[in-house]
């Protein structure tokens, strides 16, 4: 994943009120942990979904849908302070 346990925990917080499910009466919510180990092993490796299923004991269309809705999560947790828009110059 390319970042040590305090960075996952540090990122984790930040994006947790976004990715977060509720357990229904048919299955347990996949933990917003678990959605963002998946996803940055994605993004970090390009590692597919089929194989991402099997490691984690997630099936392939859980996967697909919630890749999508993590990796805005993270931008829009880390845009205004590690994210700078090029062709804007703060000096005036």
């Amino acid at each position: 994943m390319r970042l040590n346990k305090s960075q996952f925990r540090e990122l984790l917080e930040l994006v947790r009120p976004a990715i977060a499910k509720w357990d229904t009466n048919m299955r347990k919510a996949v933990t917003p942990e678990e959605r963002l180990e998946i996803t940055l092993r994605h993004l970090a490796t390009g590692e597919s979904q089929s194989s991402l299923s099997y490691q984690f004991r997630v099936s392939q269309n859980l996967i697909s849908s919630f890749i999508p809705e993590v990796c805005p999560a993270i931008y829009q947790a880390l845009k205004e302070q590690h994210l700078k828009i090029p062709g804007k110059s703060t000096r005036m």
